[in-house]
């Protein structure tokens, strides 16, 4: 089960954590195609997003592949499943902070940055300068 837990302290805004259980981590590593269109397109991007390539490029990657199962479950579905693989696949940490290929000062917006990239890919909008619209 992934669980967001948000969490507040006084010095700081709300900070938002994901946890996935040990069912998450035991469903992640059985076959691939599990039924649904939202488990096969994270099966599809978790190979994509786990290889290591810059930032920028796995942030595109879970764009497009949220964008294409859009109509495969509902908004809530598809936003706790990538969020979790974002985590799982080390693209933010379970705190919401980017990786070291991000700038100091904008690590710690990494949730809430794929968090806009998600609702933009579900309404099909592209966040990005360039590239494909579709």
């Amino acid at each position: 089960m992934i669980t967001p837990i948000t969490t507040t302290s006084p010095t700081s805004a709300d900070t938002t954590i994901y946890s996935i259980t040990d069912t998450d981590a035991k469903s992640a590593t059985t076959s691939p195609s599990s039924g649904t269109a939202l488990d096969d397109a994270i099966a599809n991007a978790r190979p994509l997003l786990a290889n290591g390539a810059p930032t920028k490029a796995r942030v595109c990657v879970l764009w497009a592949t949220a964008k294409k199962a859009r109509d495969g479950a509902t908004v809530g579905e598809i936003m706790a499943a990538f969020m979790a693989l974002a985590v799982e696949t080390g693209l933010i940490d379970a705190t919401g902070n980017w990786g070291a290929d991000i700038r100091e000062s904008r690590r710690r917006y990494g949730g809430e940055d794929v968090a806009h990239v998600l609702r933009w890919a579900l309404r099909g909008w592209n966040p990005f300068e360039e590239g494909p619209l579709e």
